[in-house]
């Protein structure tokens, strides 16, 4: 009779502000935060929250690409970029100078071999090429402030590689 009959829930509300409390005090320490200081916790999370955008999904289009096309364009241009000369075969890609979307083919003569980085220039138009005189034809403003910009002009007076000739 002199038992109190204890509420089940009770327990539970009790361990987890504990754990909260703990989480609270490490997350503190973790962030170098004063324990008398953790109220900014509530502030910052909350400020994070305003300031973060809701989540969108992205559909990216990918093109399935005729492996073939890759092997003879590297090869062409001796695995290596017609801009910056890289030859690391893992960032090489093979660039078709008109889109496959736009007529283009997948014949060797429609493709360049340029790095990643080179290639993702090429394709938003931020460098264009002059494939007649094997020259840039132009470079946007942003692209001629990089480092790699002022070398490749000096070294190469904005020439790019010409397709090797094979045996």
């Amino acid at each position: 009779m002199g038992r109190k009959e204890e509420n089940p829930y009770e327990k539970v509300i009790a361990m987890s502000f504990d754990t909260l409390i703990y989480n609270k005090n490490n997350l503190a320490e973790l962030l170098k935060f004063d324990k008398e200081d953790s109220d900014i916790l509530p502030q910052i999370i909350e400020e994070e929250n305003l300031n973060s955008q809701p989540r969108t999904k992205r559909t990216v289009e990918n093109w399935n690409r005729d492996i073939k096309f890759r092997k003879k364009v590297l090869k062409a241009y001796g695995s290596q970029c017609a801009i910056c000369r890289c030859k690391e075969e893992k960032i090489l890609e093979a660039a078709h100078i008109i889109p496959v979307y736009e007529g283009g083919s997948d014949e060797t003569k429609n493709g360049i071999c340029l790095c990643r980085n080179h290639h993702a220039m090429f394709d938003k138009n931020l460098i264009k090429i002059d494939f007649k005189n094997l020259k840039l034809s132009y470079v946007s403003d942003t692209v001629q402030s990089m480092p790699w910009f002022k070398e490749f002009s000096d070294k190469y007076n904005e020439k790019i590689l010409n397709v090797q000739k094979t045996n």
